[in-house]
């Protein structure tokens, strides 16, 4: 399971960039997070974690981080982010750093691969999908696809499951 950023920050008390490329079992950060994450998981109350409310998020961190991470999500440059944060891209870049633990230039990466693999899972042929994400062409999509996942597309596309089914799967638990 993955935690939304826009909790996590809040939730650990850490900047995220601290966390980046590292993986923490459970039980080595303490019982005071590990065990109502665990309970929380298991009662199906993950969705809370994984992607708030927008009322949530903005009471959580800095406006102008959810401004940012909102137009980063509709696909638009890390320039029009910084603007709509009301911040420089050098100013948005540290604090974004700080909340995601990634540069608005690599979520924005990230979120258009996302957003290439789902169509693709959802039918739509390779090339189809990387020009509905914002790829210049399917020799973009795959050299971000082997860079990120390292892999093919071909290869991470099974591998690639909708999360509703792990989360059914979870509960019967």
């Amino acid at each position: 399971m993955n935690i939304d950023p826009l909790v996590a920050r809040t939730w650990l008390g850490v900047p995220l960039h601290e966390l980046t490329d590292r993986r923490i079992p459970l039980d080595e950060i303490g019982a005071r997070f590990a065990g109502p994450l665990c309970e929380m998981f298991h009662a199906g109350g993950a969705s809370a974690l994984v992607r708030p409310a927008d009322h949530f998020s903005t009471r959580l961190m800095d406006a102008r981080m959810v401004a940012a991470e909102a137009v980063l999500r509709r696909g638009a440059s890390v320039q029009a982010a910084a603007t709509a944060a009301e911040l420089s891209e050098r100013q948005l870049g540290r604090q974004f750093e700080d909340w995601f633990g990634l540069t608005p230039k690599q979520y924005a990466r990230i979120l258009r691969l996302r957003h290439a693999i789902h169509s693709a899972k959802s039918g739509k042929s390779f090339v189809a999908a990387a020009l509905s994400a914002g790829y210049s062409d399917q020799a973009h999509f795959n050299r971000d696809v082997r860079a990120l996942a390292e892999t093919s597309p071909r290869a991470l596309l099974p591998r690639v499951g909708n999360i509703q089914d792990v989360s059914d799967r979870l509960r019967n638990y």
